[in-house]
């Protein structure tokens, strides 16, 4: 199989502000405000403690290649070389300006600069610069030895002992940060973007328009292995392989204003921040080894009884204590669980991958028989005693016909659909005879339920449930026409399963009687909203459940004709969206291509970690943003990117989420299972779209 760059990352958020980063090779030399550290991707180990440095209240610092630090402050100057420190004699620098900096060049000179001095250390004595027209905010040598400076007026270089300024005819001012590459060619970070010019005048500039993320930039750092980053206050940015990559979140940072940047040879790129470290390194993966490490944390904690869900965290980002959820869609989230484990068992044939699968589909199972009502499935099913306070006196718990449970009320069509979807792909890929009879009987007992209640949920209350509708009259009268096409393709698919897994003929005639005086069939065509107010990707999500197996089990040529139509159509806004969920079903049951590698892609970029951090990408000078309500999230989402934001940049979703939406909150104390990736994967697995990966 074929091995990807898989990012991982970790965070030192209790180290304090980072001044400086210095080293050629992990671990990093960490310089910061509560002493120096030696952080490697796992674990960062103090050094000395600022009580150690000879110097006082740090301003300033530099680090180089050699592991060689400078710590600056009103009391002196301090250089660290070989583990030890040692005061350095006190330069003619500006006592009171705001703005120091400094920097070391390759071969170990140092450079320092407070407001508009600049004084130049040769390992014995300090020589002083001609004061420079503006404030000196960074430094940076080229491959000659000459010095050059950004400025808040421009840049300027070190030549024949005087400062030759660039750049002020074309009006760049408020440079913050400057790099130099081994060919001569100086990257400026500015409020204006990236520009990069040379000794010869030449110029770019590079904005928004251009890919660039961010344009406010404060610092640029060119890395070992060929890299450009940038940092800024809403975090770091990366140029690489021809793409541009934005990094914002604690899921990256302990926070977004970046203050120092180092990338080694290895890709392992440590970013500083004014609250710690954060540390991004590469591994070789496959997807089968991603897959390992979310079924792993799976086991660990996100299986209850059975249910797979989401876990809170008792602190935010720390996994070491936990307890699993219970939701109002655990239905639906199970069975999204479960669908991963059939299409496993179904490509590798490993036994413990469809135990895992039936302990999920039992569990769903019970969530009829031990409700009281026949045939209805609990929203959710909770151990008396599990959430202390969810007890028979709340007003969504009710006592099961099991003692030592209680059932969730107002069950919905999203838990009907991941049932049925279940219980048919189940059945065919995985079940012995035994666990065939218990799929077909629970099928049934539903199906029951439904048409005895006119096609509806009808809770202990005796009134169908708010989303638990599929009325033939109701789904054709105008006050659920926005309900009317996947409420339809719904039914149609509930339908067909209960027939394939029971084999009674009664089912088969309902459903044509849908078709043939209802106009149920018709009613699928348009099933994917065009309306923004009614768009949304949850009901994507749904749809390709119900899709999946409406797909396989119709075998009547007209009735296919038409849910091919509706399939095609609704697939159509998907291709934008690089989705590999929705993708491999379209393209698993039609052998149409469905964009294999973008929907590949998105498996490799989504994170290994599905804590749920904020991720805000309102600020982003690259994106075509919309505005509120005119996208294809619909309402309520705020502002939207126009074109799919990649899978590391935006927020986690079981893929009932859009690509589009530019913010989403998150603290992260809650860590949502990742059976959508898995289930994505073994379908594309399973029906042979991830050859290669």
């Amino acid at each position: 199989m074929r091995t990807y760059e898989q990012q991982l990352t970790n965070s030192f958020g209790e180290i304090g502000k980072v001044l400086a980063i210095a080293g050629a090779s992990s671990p990093a030399t960490v310089l910061t405000s509560e002493g120096v550290f030696s952080v490697d991707t796992e674990q960062a180990t103090l050094i000395s403690a600022i009580a150690g440095i000879p110097v006082d209240d740090p301003i300033a610092a530099a680090g180089d290649g050699s592991g060689n630090l400078v710590f600056v402050s009103d009391s002196g100057i301090a250089l660290g070389e070989g583990g030890s420190w040692k005061n350095l004699p006190q330069p003619d620098l500006d006592p009171v300006a705001e703005t120091i900096c400094a920097e070391f060049s390759q071969n170990g000179k140092l450079v320092v600069a407070r407001g508009r001095t600049v004084v130049c250390w040769d390992g014995s004595k300090w020589a002083s610069a001609p004061p420079i027209s503006g404030d000196v905010s960074d430094l940076a040598f080229d491959s000659d030895g000459t010095i050059w400076v950004a400025t808040a007026i421009g840049v300027a270089r070190l030549e024949d002992g005087c400062w030759k300024e660039l750049l002020q005819e074309r009006a760049l001012v408020d440079s913050s940060s400057v790099a130099v590459d081994t060919t001569g060619t100086v990257w400026i970070g500015s409020q204006e973007g990236l520009v990069l010019t040379d000794k010869r005048m030449g110029f770019e500039q590079l904005r928004g328009l251009d890919g660039v993320p961010y344009e406010q930039i404060s610092l640029v750092r060119l890395g070992a292995d060929g890299s450009i980053w940038l940092g800024s206050e809403m975090g770091a940015m990366r140029w690489e392989s021809g793409q541009w990559h934005m990094y914002n979140g604690k899921r990256w940072f302990p926070s977004n204003t970046v203050t120092a940047i180092l990338t080694l040879e290895d890709h392992t790129t440590y970013v500083g921040t004014d609250q710690g470290l954060g540390v991004i390194w590469r591994e070789e993966w496959t997807l089968e080894q991603k897959a390992h490490h979310f079924e792993a944390v799976i086991a660990e904690r996100h299986d209850r009884f059975g249910f797979v869900s989401s876990c809170t965290l008792d602190a935010p980002g720390d996994v070491s204590k936990w307890k699993v959820d219970t939701q109002d869609n655990d239905g639906l989230w199970t069975s999204i669980y479960a669908i991963a484990k059939i299409f496993e068992y179904a490509t590798t044939k490993d036994e413990a991958a469809r135990e895992r699968a039936w302990r999920a589909v039992s569990a769903m199972l019970d969530m009829t028989r031990k409700c009281p009502i026949p045939g209805y499935p609990a929203r959710a099913l909770i151990k008396r005693g599990e959430y202390p306070d969810l007890t028979e006196d709340h007003p969504r718990y009710q006592a099961s016909t099991d003692p030592d449970w209680l059932w969730r009320n107002d069950t919905s069509s999203d838990e009907t659909d991941g049932h049925y979807w279940v219980y048919g792909l189940y059945y065919d890929l995985c079940a012995t005879e035994d666990e065939k009879a218990e799929i077909a009987e629970v099928s049934k007992a539903i199906m029951d339920h439904l048409i005895e209640h006119d096609f509806t949920l009808v809770d202990e209350n005796g009134r169908h449930t708010t989303w638990g509708v599929w009325t033939p009259m109701m789904m054709n009268g105008v006050p659920h026409r926005a309900q009317r096409g996947l409420n339809s393709l719904e039914l149609l698919a509930y339908l067909l399963v209960t027939h394939h897994v029971t084999g009674e003929q009664k089912y088969r005639d309902i459903y044509l009687d849908l078709v043939e005086n209802h106009h149920f069939h018709l009613n699928t065509i348009r099933q994917k909203l065009e309306s923004p107010e009614w768009n949304n990707h949850s009901d994507d999500e749904l749809a390709y459940t119900v899709y999946h197996v409406l797909m396989l089990y119709e075998t009547d040529p007209g009735l296919k004709r038409i849910y091919d139509l509706s399939f095609e159509r609704s697939q159509r806004y998907e291709w934008d969206e690089f989705c590999p969920f929705t993708n491999f079903i379209y393209g698993g049951v039609t052998g149409r291509p469905c964009d294999e590698w973008e929907s590949v892609k998105t498996l490799m970029e989504m994170p290994t970690s599905f804590i749920t951090w904020e991720v805000d990408n309102r600020f982003r000078h690259d994106l075509d943003i919309i505005p509120e309500g005119e996208g294809l999230d619909g309402k309520g989402e705020g502002p939207l990117s126009r074109n799919a934001i990649p899978a590391d940049e935006r927020h986690l979703f079981r893929w009932n989420g859009g690509p589009y939406r530019l913010h989403h909150g998150g603290n992260g104390q809650q860590e949502c299972d990742p059976s959508s990736w898995l289930c994505a994967y073994w379908m594309g697995r399973y029906y042979e779209l991830t050859l290669g990966y």
